[in-house]
This record gives C-alpha cells, structure tokens and sequence, in this order.
C-alpha cells in the first residue's frame, strides 16, 4: 500500500497533517477536517492554509475521510466574515456575532468556544 504523508498546516496547529492511504481513498485528516464539530481554530489559525488544506485533502480525491473529530469546512464563516467585514463592522462585532450565530444553529457541536478565534483571523485574512 502507498500512503502519502501531506503536511498542510497551519490550521490547527503549525504541524497539521494528513495520510492518505492511496488504494483505499481513505484519508486521515487529523485536526484539519472534523465532522459535526466546530473546527478547533483559534486566534493564530491561517485561515487561508486552512482552505489550501482542504483543496489540497480534495485534490487527493478521498473517498472517506477519518478526522479526529469529524468534518466542517470553514467556507462559510470566511463567506459571513467577509460579509461582515465588507458591511465595516469590528473584528470583535464580527467574531460575537459568527460565535452566537454559528452556536445558535448547532448547539450540540463540540468546540464552539474557538469560533470567535476562528472569526478574528478570518477577518484578518479577507480582502
């Protein structure tokens, strides 16, 4: 079996990684892909390497994917970031309305409190 070791932080830490055993289209994706949980971003989280990461995970062409925690793409919340941002609100407006808006509609998802982390850098890092 080959199995490519693909390193795509920083998202949740500089070292995030991914193994992608190529014959089964099975890939691990630690940290970087989650499922029915917020993503365990945080102030120092490149939102930009976390979307490179995932066109990267896409490219390999998975047909399942193991996280560590399940999987939720972060388009969305750079999408309602750069929204927010285009309307001249705040940083902080923006990450304690993405933490009570995204928390509101997936009230039982774990990680909930790194939202508005994950919000400030996306803030940082929309045009």
């Amino acid at each position: 079996m080959r199995v490519q070791f693909v390193v795509v932080g920083p998202t949740h830490t500089r070292g995030d990684t991914g193994l992608f055993a190529e014959g089964d289209g099975v890939l691990f994706a630690g940290d970087v892909v989650m499922h029915d949980s917020f993503l365990a971003a945080n102030q120092n989280s490149s939102m930009t390497a976390w979307l490179a990461a995932f066109d990267t995970f896409e490219r390999l062409g998975p047909t399942t994917i193991v996280p560590a925690h399940g999987s939720v793409g972060p388009g969305s919340l750079v999408a309602s970031n750069r929204a927010l941002k285009a309307m001249g609100r705040s940083a902080d407006d923006v990450a304690m309305t993405v933490q009570i808006e995204f928390q509101a509609r997936n009230p039982t998802w774990p990680r909930g409190n790194g939202l508005a982390g994950a919000a400030r850098s996306a803030y940082a890092e929309a045009p």
